[in-house]
C-alpha cells in the first residue's frame, strides 16, 4: 500500500497515464481517502517557500497557469471566469 499525501508535487508519472510525450511533473491531490486528482505540470514556472507557504506557478496544459499553495492548487486561468464572473 502507497502512502497519500494531500497535495503534492512530484516527478513520477501515474502509472496508468505515463508515456514518452506526456509530462514528467505532476500535481496530485488527494480529493477522498480513495480519489486522487493527477496534473500533468507542462512548466514550472515559479516555485519557491515564502514566509507562509510552499507556493507554485505552473503551466497545466488544459487549465493553463496555475497557482498552488501547499501542493493545492488554487486557482488556473482556464477556469478564473468562474471566480470573476459572479463578482463584476
Amino acid at each position: 500500500t502507497g502512502r497519500l499525501v494531500m497535495g503534492e508535487v512530484t516527478r513520477e508519472a501515474p502509472k496508468s497515464v505515463s508515456g514518452e510525450d506526456g509530462p514528467r511533473m505532476w500535481v496530485s491531490e488527494a480529493l477522498t481517502p480513495y480519489d486522487v486528482v493527477h496534473h500533468g505540470i507542462r512548466r514550472m514556472l515559479s516555485a519557491k517557500r515564502t514566509l507562509f507557504q510552499d507556493m507554485a506557478v505552473a503551466d497545466i496544459g488544459p487549465y493553463g497557469r496555475a497557482l498552488i499553495l501547499d501542493g493545492r492548487m488554487q486557482v488556473t486561468t482556464g477556469d478564473e471566469y468562474l471566480y470573476h464572473e459572479p463578482i463584476v
